[in-house]
């Protein structure tokens, strides 16, 4: 069993011969909040949260420093990925649509991707309530759609070729790919939900992708092995 005292504290439940569990006789701090996957039996507890008292017989607790924000996201930005724009219709047929650099792919059998949106983003409500949308993996012609479904804007569609005969929702024209994917679950993850979601449809062009990395993007080139 370990406690975390960083930005999360993390208790693995052990699992006794029997099948049996220890954690229903924890008693955690109500100023924290607590959340228990009894699949993973792993419990989660904010750092606000009292500490509780470990038997020492069942392991150590590691100390972790709070990260500061604006050098982690400087770190994860040396993560080069490519860019795509998601987009969606509403019920009332309106279409919107986001720039996401976090889509990955999760499985092939079946196949399966998935993305993650900030719970500030203006179109959050709209994916949270519809399962269909559309992955356009933007080339390197796209720097300008990536940069306006980036921001906020009352048209994002307004001035970007787009077409709806690959999947009926709204892609964006001479893009790398499209996949066309139904949500089938949600992941709450901090201030982002994850959604997590099967492929129905997928197609590609000859087109380079557009790459982002450490906040510039930047144009895909092979490189020769020696």
């Amino acid at each position: 069993m370990v406690g975390w005292n960083g930005a999360l504290r993390i208790y693995w439940i052990l699992t006794g011969a029997d099948g049996s569990t220890t954690h229903n006789d924890w008693q955690l701090s109500n100023e924290g909040v607590e959340r228990t996957f009894q699949h993973s039996q792993i419990c989660f507890q904010t750092r606000q949260a009292a500490a509780v008292q470990l038997p020492d017989n069942l392991g150590m607790q590691i100390q972790i420093p709070p990260f500061d924000t604006r050098e982690l996201r400087s770190v994860f930005g040396k993560f080069v990925t490519g860019v795509t724009v998601i987009t969606t219709v509403d019920a009332c047929h309106k279409a919107h649509g986001l720039t996401v650099n976090s889509f990955v792919s999760v499985s092939l059998d079946p196949p399966l991707v998935l993305w993650s949106q900030s719970k500030r983003a203006a179109s959050y409500p709209t994916f949270m309530e519809v399962d269909e949308f559309a992955v356009s993996i933007l080339s390197e012609e796209h720097i300008g759609v990536a940069t306006t479904f980036a921001k906020p804007h009352p048209d994002k569609f307004a001035d970007v070729r787009v077409n709806r005969a690959f999947c009926g929702l709204p892609v964006i024209e001479d893009s790398c790919a499209w996949l066309y994917c139904r949500t089938i679950t949600r992941v709450e993850g901090g201030d982002h939900t994850v959604h997590i979601a099967e492929v129905i449809k997928a197609a590609k062009s000859t087109a380079r992708p557009l790459v982002f990395g450490a906040g510039e993007f930047l144009a895909a080139q092979p490189l020769s092995i020696t």
